[in-house]
Formats: C-alpha cells, sequence, structure tokens
C-alpha cells in the first residue's frame, strides 16, 4: 500500500465505510456533497490519503487554483482522503472516504483501497452516487439501490428503496460494488435521480439519500438545514417557471411522463440549463445588492 499514506491508524470497532466519488457520478453533487456534509457534521478526523499521480490523467481532472490580484493562493491537485469517526452509540464506527473518481488503474485502486478496508476490518461500504434524469424538481427523488449480496434484500426493503434495472456503463461505484464482494464485505450504493437542468448541488436529493442512510448507519443528525436548503432552491426555480412559459411547460411534461422514457417535444438541455443559470444568477446578484 506504498501510494497511500497512512498518518494515523485509529483503533476502530467494526467499522461501516460510506465513499463519496467526484465525477461521472456526482450528478447534483449528490456523492461529495453528501460525504462532505458528513465529515463536517460528525468532525471526523483525516488519516490517510492516496498519492494522485498514478491514478489521473491532468488534462482531464485538472487541478483547481485560485488566484488573487496576480498571486497564486492554492493549488490542489484530485484528492482522496479517508476519515474516522468514533460512534459511542453504536456498535459500528464510520469511515468516510471523499474522493475523485480515477481515469486510469482502476484494478489497482481499487485492491489498494480494499487492502485498506480490510486491514481495518471494514464490515460493509455504502456507495453514494447522484445522476442526472428527466424528472421534475417539483417531485420529491427516489432512492434507488444496488448490493453485493441476495442476503441484504430483506434488510433494505424496510428503507422503501427502488430497487435498481441497468444495463449500459458503468461507475467506479458498481465496480466497487464486485470488488467488495469478491474481499466478503458488504457492498450497498445509494443513488438518487436529480432533474437535468438543474446542475447545480441539489440538497433536495442530498436529503432523500441522508435521510435514509443515517437510519442505516444509526445516526442521530439533524436534517434540517439540508431541507431547508432543498425547499430554497425550489423555490427560486418555481418563480423561474413563473416568468418564463417554456419552463414551465417543459416541468409540466415531465411531471406528466416522469415514467416515461421520452417527452415530447422537450427543450434542449443546454437551452433549459442556460435559462435558469440565468435566472439564478440575477438572483443571486439582486440578493447580494440588498
Amino acid at each position: 500500500m506504498e501510494k497511500i499514506r497512512i498518518f494515523e491508524k485509529p483503533t476502530l470497532k467494526a467499522p461501516v465505510l460510506v465513499l463519496g466519488f467526484g465525477g461521472w457520478a456526482n450528478g447534483g453533487e449528490v456523492s461529495t456533497g453528501i460525504v462532505a456534509y458528513l465529515i463536517k457534521q460528525l468532525g471526523a478526523k483525516k488519516f490517510a490519503e492516496i498519492d494522485p499521480e498514478p491514478f489521473y490523467v491532468f488534462t482531464i481532472s485538472r487541478p483547481e487554483t485560485q488566484i488573487e490580484e496576480g498571486m497564486v493562493l492554492e493549488h490542489e491537485m484530485p484528492t482522496n482522503e479517508f476519515f474516522y469517526w468514533q460512534n459511542k452509540k453504536s456498535a459500528h464506527d464510520l469511515l468516510l472516504f471523499l474522493g475523485t473518481e480515477p481515469n486510469l488503474r482502476w484494478q489497482e485502486f481499487m485492491n489498494m483501497f480494499l487492502d485498506l478496508a480490510q486491514e481495518f476490518k471494514v464490515v460493509r461500504s455504502y456507495n453514494i452516487g447522484g445522476f442526472y434524469n428527466a424528472i421534475p424538481h417539483t417531485s420529491m427523488p427516489r432512492v434507488a439501490v444496488a448490493y453485493s449480496d441476495s442476503r441484504l434484500k430483506g434488510e433494505l426493503e424496510k428503507y422503501d428503496l427502488q430497487l435498481t434495472d441497468y444495463q449500459g456503463p458503468t461507475s467506479i461505484h458498481t465496480s466497487f460494488l464486485t470488488a467488495f464482494k469478491e474481499r466478503n464485505i458488504e457492498a450497498i450504493s445509494l443513488w438518487s435521480g436529480t432533474p437535468h437542468y438543474i446542475q447545480v448541488a441539489n440538497h433536495k436529493a442530498w436529503y432523500s439519500i441522508l435521510s435514509k442512510l443515517t437510519q442505516m448507519l444509526d445516526l442521530e443528525l439533524d436534517l434540517d438545514d439540508i431541507k431547508s436548503r432543498g425547499e430554497e432552491l425550489d423555490q427560486q426555480l418555481d418563480r423561474a417557471l413563473s416568468q418564463d412559459p417554456r419552463l414551465r411547460e417543459y416541468v409540466r411534461e415531465l411531471e406528466e411522463h416522469q415514467e416515461e422514457a421520452e417527452l415530447r417535444e422537450p427543450l434542449k438541455t443546454d437551452e433549459i440549463i442556460k435559462s435558469l443559470e440565468e435566472f439564478l444568477k440575477r438572483r443571486r446578484e439582486g440578493q447580494k445588492e440588498e
């Protein structure tokens, strides 16, 4: 595990692992946003990180920088960080991973990752994902689930989850389900759709998953702040619809045809996104001036 730098080796009891990846399966910032939220709310402590150099094409997963008045203040490479939190009220402590889906060497990345999980005796993992879909913002997003072992199905049924049916290109989340199964570690993947015309952090989708995940992890967290931020975005979008008949008609089409694969003469996605981005930008600028 020379490509993993471990700063501390905490003593943990039967830990459960929660994974969040930026990249292809992070629609609405569902994956990274939820894990970052848990890290902050729980006060989880960083104990390890993965060296990014072998796993990324930096012209694709570009480093981030901050420059002010000509001076470079920050320059950050893609990160993959592990955190831990000791849950005194549960039989399971928590490991949290926040990273970026690698561009290269998936198998090496996962093997190294799983070696660490086994070293800390992880008993289960939860992968969090989000995807853009033709659904309206007016509906509460459903939480879909995929799992690694048929024995988990009965347990998952009590959480009112939608069993995933899918065939096509996949993210590293699904690859991890298979990899964890091969190491005899239970693995569950929780997903939420988010409207494809809202390409910003969607706290309504965050709330859908967090309300399920906190039950599964036996966490006592007040999610009212996440719920309120989702409601605020809905209100902003409703104002946008009231001022643009095309958008209002498009959302109505989505509401009427949520179960269908295709809509009748929908607006182009880039046109929808542009209209909403302009509206939300004007709203933010107006709020700053007040």
